[in-house]
């Protein structure tokens, strides 16, 4: 294959690949297609309009013109019906019209009177025309037909060729009696200079609007090939969903299954004799233990993640009983909490605990997670868990002495696989998914998520859901 670059400069040769790149990039794209095509169809419609409203403009003034050159014939008219027997007095009110600046445009008045078959002038702006003889056919034709006749022709006068309406009409005396013909010529010299002049900036204007549009689409060509490469991410990402899915699915059986084994392993050495088990082979397996159970917990994240991206979660919104939900998530959590010296208390309120309109499974998902991150990022102190019942909805507040947080760090908690990275937190594992998962779930049961937290102090998880319209308790 021939190279451009034997026979065209390199930037030239550059140039040029660049704009095919981009031609196939458009073509690869029925969206930008669509683009494109509008951005070209907007000036060609400017131009076809252009077009229609100049000549139908020109069209309308040479309509205009012809009235005005038989207003003047029919002046004429009345005039020489009663001068044909004075041709000078006629000649003279001939060019006394003839300089009214009403009638700047007309070239010729010409007052004929028969002559055999012919027509002699009898009067005329061109005195050296009188008594010449003129046997044009639309003469004839107006005579015979004793009505107006207008004929727009072309005409040659110092070298330049114009238009002219010839606007015939014939002369009647008192009695109606045919007796001349009055034969006007209007120039359309100045109205087709406007026309012209209007035209030609219409087209330039036209041009300026394609050059802008070519130029438009020339510097933003870039655009064009984002474009694309949007529609490409979405397909590698939506392919990521996909696979996580597939991933997380084929991992969750071998995981429980090693869980499984493990926790079997650990039930033989809990049962056999002390001096039969080796003890750095028991805090192995409980090292595995803990390992395979955050893989599981990564697994489960990631299942929920793909669930939610694809709008596969499948929720059953019941009356749930959220007092034992927060009372069996505080019970579960309470020997961890044991385990790294914590006090994890629970506050309720004096009264009856109304039920809340939720998923049963994933309000006690919600309400772990919070949970277990305050314990997981509290250091030393305490983690209170509060249920305060309001008029309308059922508000749980989890507050910690942890670490907390900044503002900065506080705008994007709730982000996908983001963590607060500081010197206390570099030892807490996590993926950054629970929170995220956690407010999904939160919204998409109609309930809302807060927090405030202020860094070496402590945060405060709350969240709120509607009561249920059942009114159980």
């Amino acid at each position: 294959m021939i190279r451009l670059s034997r026979f065209v400069p390199p930037f030239l040769s550059r140039w040029f690949d660049k704009w095919s790149h981009t031609v196939k990039v458009i073509r690869s794209n029925q969206q930008v297609m669509y683009a494109l095509a509008l951005i070209v169809t907007i000036p060609l419609i400017l131009a076809i309009n252009t077009f229609f409203v100049v000549d139908s403009m020109g069209k309308h003034m040479d309509y205009e013109l012809r009235l005005k050159a038989e207003l003047a014939g029919s002046i004429v008219s009345a005039y020489s019906s009663d001068m044909l027997a004075a041709p000078e007095q006629l000649q003279a009110k001939i060019e006394e019209i003839k300089t009214n600046s009403l009638y700047e445009a007309v070239k010729t008045i010409e007052v004929l009177v028969p002559s055999g078959e012919d027509f002699r002038v009898l009067s005329s702006t061109t005195p050296s025309r009188i008594d010449e003889i003129m046997p044009q056919w639309h003469y004839t034709f107006a005579w015979h037909e004793d009505e107006s006749i207008a004929t727009l022709v072309k005409q040659v006068e110092d070298g330049k060729e114009e238009r002219v309406w010839r606007i015939v009409n014939p002369l009647h005396d008192e009695e109606g009696g045919k007796i001349g013909l009055v034969d006007i010529g209007v120039s359309t010299a100045n109205i087709d200079a406007k026309t012209a002049d209007i035209l030609t900036r219409s087209w330039i204007v036209l041009l300026i609007s394609v050059v802008v549009v070519l130029l438009l689409i020339a510097t933003n060509a870039k655009l064009f090939e984002y474009e694309l490469l949007f529609h490409k991410i979405q397909e590698v990402d939506q392919m990521k969903d996909e696979f996580i899915s597939i991933a997380s699915h084929e991992l969750k059986t071998p995981v429980t299954a090693a869980r499984g084994f493990l926790s079997l392993v650990q039930q033989q050495c809990a049962t056999a004799a002390e001096n039969t088990v080796d003890h750095q082979i028991q805090g192995d397996v409980e090292k595995a233990v803990q390992c395979l159970q955050r893989l599981s917990d990564l697994v489960s994240d990631l299942l929920d993640v793909s669930r939610i991206e694809q709008d596969r979660l499948r929720l059953v919104i019941q009356d749930v009983d959220i007092d034992e939900i927060v009372t069996d998530v505080v019970n579960q959590m309470s020997f961890q909490a044991k385990e790294k010296g914590l006090f994890l208390l629970l506050q309720k309120p004096n009264q009856a605990i109304p039920h809340i309109q939720a998923d049963k499974t994933k309000m006690w998902q919600v309400l772990w997670n919070l949970v277990s991150n305050s314990v997981k990022y509290t250091m030393k102190g305490r983690v209170e868990v509060m249920i305060e019942v309001l008029p309308t909805f059922v508000r749980i507040r989890v507050k910690d002495t942890g670490i907390g947080m900044t503002s900065k760090e506080r705008e994007r908690l709730f982000e996908k696989f983001y963590r607060v990275m500081n010197r206390q937190a570099k030892d807490v594992v996590g993926t950054g998914l629970g929170l995220w998962i956690t407010k999904e779930l939160v919204q998409r049961m109609n309930g809302k998520i807060y927090v405030d937290s202020i860094e070496d102090v402590g945060s405060e998880f709350i969240v709120e859901f509607p009561i249920s319209s059942n009114k159980q308790s």
